[in-house]
């Protein structure tokens, strides 16, 4: 997952994940959740056994932590807005580091079929 700029003070990071490596992520996920998802997000949407919606999740999540050349998907929460879409909220040492960068918003797109998973992810720069 690689990063790449706009015109604007945005960077932009595309992942689409098909049927075959689809299933590895839904094992990888499913293997230890708690190391991926904080408790309220587990609550709001792997109660609905979708593991897609996770996995589309977790995309996000891995691609914000290569950007920050982190680990910790426990410092990044994404959640639905009223609206229905995912709002990602960073927390922690993460935070810190995203404001020491000048990162003045995330936003990210989430989408999932049968047989894919595709996420975006927006990083605005001050």
């Amino acid at each position: 997952m690689k990063f790449f700029a706009t015109k604007t003070n945005k960077l932009t990071d595309y992942t689409i994940i098909k049927k075959e490596k689809l299933e590895e992520c839904k094992n990888l996920i499913s293997i230890s959740l708690e190391s991926f998802f904080l408790s309220i997000e587990l609550e709001k949407y792997f109660s609905e056994n979708n593991l897609r919606s996770l996995c589309g999740r977790y995309l996000v999540k891995k691609s914000i932590l290569d950007h920050f050349k982190t680990n910790n998907f426990l410092e990044i929460q994404i959640l639905n807005n009223e609206k229905g879409k995912p709002d990602i909220n960073i927390l922690g040492e993460l935070k810190q580091k995203a404001k020491l960068l000048g990162i003045s918003n995330l936003q990210c797109s989430i989408s999932h079929s049968k047989n894919w998973v595709a996420s975006m992810v927006v990083i605005e720069i001050n």
